[in-house]
């Protein structure tokens, strides 16, 4: 895949630096433009009760004074975070439009969107929490959500999903059991994650095991159970798949 764009939402959160020294590590592998979008929370943010002054006609600037000095900060603490490896294009992208309607109109031009997962320790001035769902269902680009947990410090190589396809919800994209060696010790590593090219439709409820290939163009329907490879083009229901037992028993 070429990308050409790299979009990483920046926010107050604690693991925003490091998402963005992350989507700045691939940015320089794969020669992409790097932008961090710093929506400045005007008509979403959460302020601290402390900022805001008793005036009521303080109340605004104050609120508007703190939210851009936050941006700033934002700005400055990605600079900061992506600096020292390397040369990179990159830019900081500041928004005041409503987060999610910010990260869905500057995704729409680009090719991969960086997000992080909520987390327990964000700080109480966080931009709007479960980001993600709205923004994958408005969207439609590929988008690539880092846990609020543990570290991810390569590129992931499991689960490979191909572009424009179904907005479905409750998909599941597992992975296979571990195999063993002959000494019976699970073999750690291995891709065992699907392959879903683009332009497939997965309906919900679909749940899609292994390292197997979804071929380009695919319908998987609804409450499928598919652990085999299945070719471009392919019709994937309940009934054929029921047929197609039947005919091998």
């Amino acid at each position: 895949m070429n990308y050409k764009t790299i979009l990483v939402h920046l926010d107050p959160s604690p693991r925003s630096a490091a998402r963005a020294a992350l989507a700045a590590r691939w940015a320089r592998a794969f020669g992409s433009h790097l932008v961090g979008l710093v929506p400045t929370g005007l008509y979403d943010g959460v302020i601290p009760a402390e900022v805001i002054s008793s005036d009521p006609e303080d109340t605004v600037a104050a609120s508007d004074g703190y939210l851009r000095r936050r941006s700033d900060a934002i700005a400055l603490a990605f600079k900061n975070s992506i600096a020292g490896e390397g040369p990179l294009s990159c830019e900081v992208r500041p928004s005041d439009d409503p987060t999610v309607d910010a990260l869905v109109r500057h995704g729409h031009t680009s090719d991969l969107v960086v997000l992080g997962q909520d987390g327990a320790d964000d700080h109480r001035d966080t931009t709007p929490h479960r980001l993600v769902d709205p923004v994958l269902l408005a969207l439609g680009r590929p988008v690539l959500v880092l846990p609020s947990v543990g570290t991810v410090s390569d590129m992931p190589c499991h689960a490979l999903v191909g572009w424009d396809g179904s907005r479905a919800a409750a998909v599941a994209l597992g992975a296979e059991r571990l195999d063993a060696d002959e000494t019976g010790q699970l073999v750690k590593g291995q891709p065992r994650h699907p392959i879903v090219e683009d332009d497939v439709v997965i309906y919900a409820g679909a749940t899609i095991l292994g390292r197997i290939t979804i071929g380009a163009g695919s319908s998987i329907g609804g409450n499928v159970w598919l652990t085999r490879s299945v070719p471009a083009g392919s019709n994937i229901t309940q009934a054929n798949l029921q047929n197609q037992t039947s005919n091998l028993g």
